[in-house]
């Protein structure tokens, strides 16, 4: 499924723009990432294709229709998001996994595996029936994270948003989850916001923005010889693993 930018424009209230003329096409079943500093709009981006917020100008299409005119729960069956921090509801595992919907014990345990969540489930004394917050059902911000992605293998709708998906995991979380996502992503049009440069380099096409605009887009070695920004991002980058 196709997702297509045109023209769109965005603000909050009394601010100024924060986007003008923005226009980008994710095309099915393909990987894109999105890159830029804190505040370009990367996160903002994602919530106006999940119509968290409405655009005040152009269109956002999925396969060519208006999101505008696409029902609130049709739209959310086509999405599946992953944010850079998630709360879990002092609620069963089972419920914070499915979220609503009705899921058999096969396929929230094939979710579970997917999602390398096979350690947190062991140690829940009533599995899936198990409310997270009880004494003994402490759950880390990594660990709630993989819960997530475990939703999103459950729900497997068509486009998958990713909001930098291991910003606050710690190393080992971090191996999981990237493994997970690896996964995920498979035969889904995936939009991702990256701040790992070196992750993103084999990307289908990558988009950069600062302040608002889309500066550049397209593959990692067009952008490396076309775009400065571009290029000296991934050069600080590079330096900073060394």
């Amino acid at each position: 499924m196709s997702v297509e930018l045109d023209n769109v424009g965005h603000k909050f209230a009394a601010t100024p723009w924060l986007f003008r003329h923005l226009s980008a096409r994710c095309e099915d079943g393909a990987l894109t990432a999105i890159i830029g500093p804190s505040g370009s709009g990367k996160s903002t981006l994602l919530n106006l294709i999940g119509r968290f917020y409405d655009i005040d100008k152009g269109q956002i299409r999925l396969n060519g229709v208006n999101i505008k005119s696409i029902k609130e729960s049709e739209l959310m069956s086509k999405l599946a998001i992953v944010f850079q921090e998630n709360k879990l509801l002092k609620m069963s595992l089972r419920e914070n996994i499915c979220m609503g919907r009705d899921y058999s014990d096969a396929e929230i345990t094939s979710a579970i595996e997917a999602s390398s969540c096979q350690n947190i489930l062991a140690r829940m004394d009533n599995g899936l029936d198990t409310i997270i917050g009880q004494k003994g059902t402490y759950i880390s911000g990594g660990e709630a994270q993989r819960i997530s992605i475990a939703r999103a293998f459950l729900k497997d709708a068509p486009i998958l948003l990713l909001d930098e998906a291991t910003a606050f995991a710690d190393p080992e979380n971090e191996n999981k989850i990237l493994k997970s996502l690896e996964k995920l992503k498979a035969n889904k049009t995936t939009i991702m916001i990256a701040h790992r440069l070196n992750s993103i380099k084999n990307v289908d096409e990558i988009i950069v923005m600062k302040k608002g605009q889309i500066l550049d887009k397209g593959k990692h070695d067009y952008l490396i010889d076309n775009c400065p920004y571009y290029k000296d991002l991934y050069k600080n980058y590079s330096k900073s693993i060394e």
